[in-house]
C-alpha cells in the first residue's frame, strides 16, 4: 500500500465529529475580530493622525467601537475612511462616518496623552 492509498478519504470510515461548542464560537468570533484589529493598525499607522496606535491594546479598540457612538467633526482622509469601512465589514459591525470620527477622536485622545 502507498501513501496515497492510506491517506485517502473514505467516507465509510468518517466518524461523527461534535460540533463546536457556544463558548468557543464566541472565542472564535473575538479573535477573529481582534485579528482584523491588528491588521488595520498595521495599515493605518503610517498616517500621521494614527501613529502610536499601535500601542494601543486590540481589545481596546474593539471596545471603543462596539460602544457604537457618533461625532459629526469629520477630520478623516478618504483613505482612512476606507480602512475604516474594511474593518467594520471584517468584524461585521455597521458603521458610518460619524463612527469611524467617534472612534478616531477616542484612539486620538489615548495616543496623544500616552505620548
Amino acid at each position: 500500500m502507498n501513501f496515497f492509498e492510506l491517506n485517502d478519504y473514505n467516507s465509510e470510515n468518517e466518524e461523527e465529529y461534535n460540533s463546536f461548542d457556544e463558548e468557543t464560537l464566541e472565542d472564535k468570533v473575538l479573535y477573529d475580530k481582534l485579528e482584523s484589529i491588528s491588521k488595520f493598525k498595521n495599515h493605518i499607522d503610517k498616517e500621521p493622525e494614527f501613529y502610536g496606535i499601535t500601542k494601543i491594546s486590540d481589545v481596546k479598540i474593539l471596545n471603543i467601537i462596539e460602544k457604537n457612538k457618533e461625532n459629526k467633526k469629520n477630520v478623516l482622509s478618504e483613505y482612512q475612511i476606507e480602512l475604516f469601512i474594511d474593518l467594520y465589514k471584517s468584524i461585521k459591525k455597521e458603521g458610518n462616518i460619524n463612527n469611524f470620527n467617534f472612534v478616531y477622536e477616542q484612539i486620538s485622545k489615548i495616543i496623544f496623552v500616552s505620548k
